[in-house]
């Protein structure tokens, strides 16, 4: 929590009622935990989905989420090795180059 009062807390959503029935959107959001309200959301990358294959094989899910407080940012992962930095005053994305893979 920073001096201001605000703790910055992520969230995923996959709403389905407000989304085509064919895309998913991962969405994180700040939330000030004193008032309950929400600070700012933002959309990191939305999936398409072709018809003629099974949903379950083309979920891409964040699988990593970090704090880095040297920059005052949230860094997402997902499983494609994609990479976003959230700064967390105002929810400004920024797409990073994508994590090298391990052997």
């Amino acid at each position: 929590m920073g001096s201001s009062g605000r703790v910055w807390e992520p969230s995923f959503s996959t709403p389905g009622s407000l989304r085509p029935a064919f895309s998913t959107a991962v969405v994180i959001a700040a939330i000030d935990e004193a008032s309950g309200a929400q600070l700012w959301a933002v959309q990191l990358y939305e999936t398409v989905f072709d018809a003629n294959e099974e949903r379950d094989v083309q979920e891409v899910y964040v699988n990593s989420l970090r704090i880095d407080s040297k920059n005052g940012s949230l860094i997402a992962t997902d499983e494609l090795k994609r990479r976003w930095q959230i700064r967390l005053t105002d929810g400004h994305v920024t797409q990073l180059p994508a994590a090298e893979s391990r052997k």
